[in-house]
């Protein structure tokens, strides 16, 4: 193969890892916040379902904790790694629930600056962060 063929291919080759990373970087879907869609009812379902999801997460890593404490299993480093793993479990309800609701974390964000004052949102935060 001719060096003007390996550059033009190393050329082809680095415009289409050019194109790749620019496609990837797009948002797919560009949500805007519209306080007529993203609404205070839906900031206080999205958390509610948070909570709910995230309580149930929360009392499942109990069970599992009381059992091993049963047995004799349980340690600092035991203790330690259930802490991580309902961190990550949290997080993964929370990006299901904004897909549910077809929001994301900017979104939500906006939604909680907006609606700030209302204390049912307040009240439904308080209880979400004690399981948090």
């Amino acid at each position: 193969m001719s060096t003007i063929n390996k550059y033009a291919l190393m050329g082809g080759a680095a415009l289409l890892v050019g194109a790749t990373l620019y496609f990837l970087s797009q948002d797919g879907e560009v949500i805007k916040f519209n306080s007529s869609v993203h609404s205070k009812e839906l900031l206080r379902l999205i958390v509610k379902d948070l909570f709910v999801q995230g309580a149930t997460a929360y009392s499942q890593k109990l069970v599992m904790l009381k059992n091993l404490k049963k047995s004799g299993e349980m340690d600092h480093n035991t203790v330690e790694s259930f802490k991580h793993k309902h961190q990550a479990e949290m997080d993964e309800i929370e990006q299901e629930v904004y897909a549910d609701n077809k929001v994301n974390e900017t979104i939500v964000q906006e939604m909680l600056k907006t609606y700030a004052g209302d204390s049912e949102v307040k009240r439904l935060l308080d209880e979400l962060s004690s399981i948090e």
